[in-house]
């Protein structure tokens, strides 16, 4: 069972890079199969490393995919392109899970530039069926005042974006004045003279914040990570790269650890003192006297973090000579020009964060978050059964993959003038979902696709529906005889290009029919009841679609074709609405929805739920069937509870069977407008060959991804052209 955990900021520098890869090596240190995913590159600049993707790929040896770039983001949000958006991110998922078990997810933090973060981490989430991790940071905040900031946070990702399991506490114990830089400028005077009485308050302080959380009822606190100075330290290099400073020796640049500066603009014996070692010492590039003390410092083993000369001077080049032993042991010394105190300032901004070519301090840094994961809650948490729901990207994504594997499969579109219909086809036909086969007149499905600036394919067949309904003609007729139907009127009936594709679809020429752009759902279904006729098994053809929520996929039944079935009918289409979701991939739960719940009312709609309940369970005993039951019962596991305590379906229901026409089809309506769900459908269950309805105002999508469940329902019977 793949489990996936998305780490979400509950504010800005909570270190969330180093509590995800951290969090990596917690599951890596137990056994787990573990993979990693950072899927937007939130980076300054466009085109630098990403660090959190580098990073896993140097220490954890993973292959995680590159992050989409924040500019192709920005651009699909901008054109309201969600869709094609979660798709990547699906690809990026897919990628790793087909080599790991648990899949671990950076999220996105906020920041000027991206102010939309929380909305790209619940798209994430939703994506995936992930866990909610929250990693928080105190900043000055008592531990009552930060436990109550991260769980009005929480609500915000509860709500609409899965189950929050845990929360991560990072940085925990860091004074104010190591808040204030991010601060290697205040860090000098605990260093060098010691403070024990701070160091004992700091883990007090933890304490106090561990204590404050697992009292909380938020969601169980799974790490804590207090604040290590050392960590937090750069290097030279990351300096030397901040500062944007030229390096006249670079020496041990990437090893030595700025812990603290040291200002030198007095004279050399107010200096002396400052000479330790971490420190970065900063002065002009004419005070000779301070270059030549450093060096000779770090000859007798101080090991000093750096030297860096500010202002337009250049270092006398007999003095760099002067102090060569001492570069060629390590000591590192830069220039920038700015004056001293300009540089200082800047200096006292700078955040550290981990870079690749630092990995050693990463290492260190992943280790000490990862000893501070509680293993209890790894071993609870990743026991547990947790059943994969899958979301509505998921699931058009599997739709799509799923129609790939057999590509070959025709799918006649008997309106293949209409614009929606061509687009469609073009799409599907490049991409290999089927072959689609366009049923119109070829120079006005040329004329249609020009003017909205299409490429037909060469190859996409056109068919002339006039030139061939004479071929069709006996056939129909030999089909319909008994009937009544004549040779004359069998012509007229083919006059009907959906009457065309039937009939192709009869003698088994195409593998499957799309049709209802243009059409009625009666236009549609006629000619495939009198033609294609009904399965073995099967005395009813019915319809389901497939509802995209944001947190799973339900099935609806039946919404498009029987008005008033009655008990046996309504058991018919329970039982092809439960296959048809196991055939996709869904648990099939079976809630017959009716205006009340169980026992608790009578009359004679309950009395036909309630005996079409039955009737499924004695033809299908395999089935998972509960009912009658409110719809509000059958969703909200709380509802369900109450009203149906002891129900195996109340509350997880994933097929809603509706007892009229006139329920389903305004229910489902109801639930695509007001939520902007995508549903999928109609999809038509029972007839002999597949033949799907389509509404008059769908989507070139919803065109496409009804193709694409065609040529699975045509893989799945085993129609063959």
């Amino acid at each position: 069972m793949k489990r996936a955990f998305v780490l979400v900021p509950t504010g800005n520098d909570v270190g969330l890079t180093s509590v995800t890869l951290g969090f990596v090596a917690a599951l890596q240190e137990k056994g787990y199969s573990v993979g990693f995913i950072k899927p937007v590159a939130q980076q300054e600049k466009e085109h630098d490393t990403e660090h959190s993707t580098a990073l896993a790929r140097k220490i954890f040896n993973m292959d995680p995919p590159t992050p989409i770039r924040l500019s192709e983001v920005v651009k699909r949000l901008t054109i309201g392109d969600d869709q094609g958006l979660l798709e990547l991110f699906l690809e990026q998922f897919n990628q790793v899970a087909a080599k790991a078990d648990i899949v671990v997810v950076e999220g996105m933090v906020p920041s000027k530039a991206l102010f939309y973060n929380k909305r790209l981490n619940k798209m994430m989430i939703r994506a995936f069926d992930a866990d909610v991790i929250l990693v928080s940071a105190p900043h000055e905040k008592s531990p009552e005042e930060l436990l109550e900031a991260v769980e009005i946070e929480a609500h915000s990702y509860v709500e609409n974006a899965g189950q929050i399991v845990g929360v991560i506490l990072n940085k925990v114990g860091r004074s104010s004045s190591d808040e204030a830089e991010g601060d290697i400028l205040k860090h000098t005077k605990t260093r060098y003279f010691g403070n024990t009485h701070a160091e004992a308050s700091r883990l007090d302080l933890v304490e106090r914040y561990r204590q404050v959380f697992a009292a909380g009822t938020l969601a169980p606190l799974l790490a804590l990570v207090p604040w290590k100075e050392g960590l937090a330290a750069p290097s030279m290099k990351d300096i030397t790269d901040y500062l944007g400073a030229h390096a006249l020796r670079r020496g041990e640049w990437g090893a030595r650890k700025v812990e603290s500066v040291a200002i030198c603009s007095m004279g050399l014996s107010k200096s002396l003192y400052f000479y330790q070692d971490g420190v970065l010492v900063i002065t002009t590039a004419d005070r000779s006297d301070i270059i030549l003390a450093a060096s000779m410092a770090s000859l007798n083993g101080v090991r000093l973090a750096g030297i860096v000369l500010c202002g337009r001077y250049e270092p006398d080049p007999n003095l760099l000579i002067l102090c060569e032993r001492s570069f060629a042991q390590g000591l590192p010394i830069i220039s920038v020009v700015a004056d001293m105190y300009s540089v200082v300032g800047k200096i006292s901004g700078y955040h550290k964060s981990i870079t690749v070519d630092d990995w050693e301090n990463a290492k260190m840094v992943f280790s000490s978050v990862a000893s501070t994961v509680d293993p209890k809650w790894l071993g609870d948490v990743l026991s547990a059964y947790r059943e994969h729901r899958i979301s509505g990207p998921e699931f058009r994504t599997r739709v799509i993959n799923s129609a790939r594997r057999s590509p070959n499969k025709k799918i006649i579109l008997p309106e293949g003038t209409e614009p929606r219909t061509i687009r469609a086809a073009v799409i599907v036909y490049m991409r290999q979902i089927a072959v689609p086969i366009l049923l119109g007149d070829p120079e006005e499905v040329r004329r249609v696709a020009a003017e909205q600036g299409l490429v037909l394919p060469p190859a996409l067949p056109i068919i002339d529906p006039k030139a061939v309904a004479e071929k069709y003609a006996q056939p129909l007729y030999e089909l319909r005889k008994d009937k009544g139907l004549t040779m004359d009127g069998a012509r007229k009936l083919l006059e009907d290009s959906v009457w065309v594709g039937t009939m192709m679809l009869k003698m088994g020429e195409v593998d499957g029919l799309v049709s209802g752009a243009e059409h009625t759902t009666a236009d549609t279904v006629k000619p495939a009841l009198q033609i294609i006729k009904m399965a073995p098994g099967f005395t009813l053809a019915s319809s389901i679609f497939f509802m995209c929520l944001p947190n799973q996929v339900l099935v609806y039944g039946d919404c498009a074709i029987n008005q008033n079935p009655n008990a046996d009918e309504l058991a018919d289409i329970a039982i092809q609405s439960a296959d048809s979701a196991k055939a996709f991939g869904l648990p099939p739960r079976v809630a017959m929805i009716s205006y009340s719940s169980g026992s608790s009312g009578q009359g004679t709609d309950v009395e036909k739920v309630r005996r079409a309940t039955s009737i499924v369970k004695e033809r299908r005993p395999d089935i998972l069937i509960d009912g009658p039951m409110q719809y509000d019962a059958a969703t909200t596991e709380s509802v369900g509870r109450q009203k149906m305590p002891g129900s195996p379906v109340a509350g997880r229901a994933t097929v809603l069977v509706f007892p009229d026409l006139n329920t389903g089809n305004t229910t489902y309506k109801a639930v695509q407008r007001s939520t902007n769900t995508v549903s999928v459908g109609p999809m038509l269950q029972g007839l002999a060959r597949p033949v799907n309805d389509l509404s008059r105002g769908a989507l070139v999508d919803d065109i496409i991804y009804t193709i694409a469940i065609t040529a699975i329902q045509a893989a799945a019977s085993g129609t063959q052209t």
